[in-house]
């Protein structure tokens, strides 16, 4: 959601053989628009990743919700690819099934580093990446 402030953003994912389910969060922080601690966007995105070889085959759906604004609600079906290297490239495509009936195309790069364990079983990394979207 657009405004004019800044915001709060949260995204929680769990994982399991491939399948993960993503929840995302958009808070706003101040009272510009008149939302002073309301969420204004709440995602979820449900999807499955077929890793082979260098490659990851992924698909999907997220459905996007605009609660305490004007704004529908809508969903997105997904599809792409990464290829594992130095950089890693990713593309997918999307195509909204829902209010817009519209579809882009991303592009990103990036390359990620371990950073040291927290506590067993628990890791972290820093990410590097660039992307480009058409649509």
């Amino acid at each position: 959601m657009l405004t004019n402030g800044p915001v709060l953003q949260t995204s929680s994912t769990v994982t399991y053989r491939g399948a993960y389910l993503n929840v995302f969060t958009n808070q706003d922080l101040n009272s510009v628009n008149g939302r002073r601690g309301k969420v204004t966007e709440l995602d979820f995105d449900l999807g499955y990743d077929y890793a082979r070889d260098k490659s990851t085959l992924s698909a999907g759906a997220i459905h996007y919700t605009y609660p305490n604004t004007i704004a529908a609600s809508t969903t997105e079906l997904y599809a792409g690819m990464r290829l594992a290297g130095p950089f890693n490239l990713s593309v997918r495509g999307y195509f909204d099934v829902g209010s817009i009936r519209r579809g882009y195309v991303t592009a990103d790069v990036f390359h990620s580093v371990s950073l040291p364990k927290l506590a067993p079983n628990v890791t972290w990394e820093a990410v590097l990446a660039a992307g480009a979207g058409c649509g």
